[in-house]
């Protein structure tokens, strides 16, 4: 049985081997996920519900649960999915004619006998103008204006590139990649919004607690600090905050939602299969020194840097130089390989 390299497992060893170590190797998993994945997660199976025919009621349904959300998490999931509905419309308005949602693959990796390439793509769709694509849904937090340079950066996606790579050792076609990207919103809970009448007016008390009503008997809009006057709020609530990133993400659909077709070369799929067969090479280079280290971890060298170790998992333990192992998990984690595909990503590599 050969050995599981997915995209995120190549991206991992890439950016710090030590990181690829703990995560692929050993199998370290939080039994907690961060806020970001447990919401990234949610929003992707809401996703996938909407692909296989489910209206914004199932949508939601399939995104909360057994994703592990608080209620503000939750209020947030709402707002992102019911702003997507509302921009994109009803199932049969969509810009495919048909999808075949989560297609789980594996591709031969050319000169390794050790590896495989596996993953699962969003979709495998049809547009309304005939053509095939990989159609692939993403949330980020980076600006999706035409200057930016996510699209740019996009076109190297190890993700994009083994998924276009399997389809075209498969059918003999370069495929169109459509990326369905979500923009997060940043907006917060508040802590006090107005309280409003039945007209929606704001409510504004005196010193004494009572509305201030003007001369001409209708009631005051604004508060006059000086006289100790104040408009009535109250904290904001979990469901007025998701209505809120509804109403606003709604408000700049063009900002915070984006459909674009990436352009794969011939030439793109050669350099990213010279990469991935270089990643192979040093995967069973540290697998191999790891079997003479006194502790297999040193043989994944670290990278440190502000931009790995601050979104790094395991950086608590990896940079006091702590030892641990999937026999005895550090406190936090469980050992689960990768949990979406029928193979682990390498844990026989140790």
């Amino acid at each position: 049985m050969k050995l599981t390299l997915t995209a995120s497992s190549m991206a991992c060893a890439l950016r710090c081997p030590r990181r690829y170590f703990y995560d692929n190797v050993l199998g370290l998993k939080l039994i907690t996920p961060s806020e970001a994945l447990r919401i990234g997660t949610a929003v992707h199976n809401g996703g996938e519900a909407r692909a296989k025919g489910g209206d914004f009621a199932e949508q939601y349904a399939a995104a909360v649960t057994g994703t592990q959300l608080d209620e503000w998490m939750a209020a947030r999931v709402f707002g992102i999915l019911g702003a997507y509905d509302r921009t994109y419309g009803e199932i049969e308005d969509r810009d495919y004619a048909a999808m075949n949602p989560e297609v789980e693959f594996a591709d031969a990796i050319n000169g390794s006998r050790t590896f495989e390439q596996r993953g699962k793509i969003d979709g495998l769709a049809v547009l309304k103008d005939g053509r095939r694509v990989n159609w692939e849904r993403k949330t980020t937090s980076d600006d999706l204006a035409d200057t930016s340079d996510y699209w740019q950066r996009l076109k190297l996606n190890h993700q994009l590139l083994a998924y276009a790579g399997w389809v075209y050792n498969t059918t003999g076609e370069l495929p169109v990649c459509v990326y369905d990207v979500i923009r997060k919103p940043a907006l917060q809970p508040k802590a006090n919004i107005p309280d409003l009448d039945a007209d929606g007016l704001p409510i504004v008390l005196d010193a004494q607690g009572n509305r201030c009503i003007k001369r001409d008997g209708t009631p005051k809009k604004t508060a006059d600090a000086a006289k100790g006057e104040k408009v009535s709020g109250h904290p904001e609530t979990p469901d007025e905050y998701g209505q809120r990133i509804l109403e606003s993400m709604t408000a700049e659909a063009d900002r915070y939602f984006t459909r674009r077709e990436v352009e794969i070369t011939f030439d793109m799929l050669e350099e990213f299969r010279r990469e991935r067969l270089g990643v192979c090479r040093m995967l069973l280079h540290f697998a191999a020194e790891a079997r003479k280290a006194d502790r297999p971890e040193y043989a994944y060298p670290r990278s440190c840097n502000p931009d790995n170790c601050r979104s790094c998992q395991f950086a608590g333990f990896c940079l006091n130089r702590l030892h641990v192992s999937a026999d005895t998990p550090p406190e936090g984690f469980r050992v689960a390989h990768h949990e979406e595909l029928s193979q682990p990503h390498g844990a026989a590599v140790a």
